[in-house]
């Protein structure tokens, strides 16, 4: 088959239930990672998302935690 020609309507067939048993097979909540790029502080992350864990990385460098 021609991948170009069906994508659109292969894609239109599938319906909110196929997307929802794919992700109670596959999506682990205790294993996502949430990762912003961006001008952004560490403490207003945690004021968006409360009681999740935030690590801030610098990566100008070598890649370390700095809190």
């Amino acid at each position: 088959e021609d991948f170009d020609a069906t994508y659109l309507e292969k894609t239109r067939q599938v319906d909110g239930e196929a997307v929802r048993e794919v992700a109670r097979r596959w999506v682990k909540p205790e294993e996502l990672m949430i990762i912003i790029v961006g001008p952004v502080t560490a403490e207003a992350v945690r004021e968006a998302l409360p009681g999740l864990p935030v690590h801030m990385l610098e990566f100008d460098t070598v890649p370390r935690v700095i809190n």
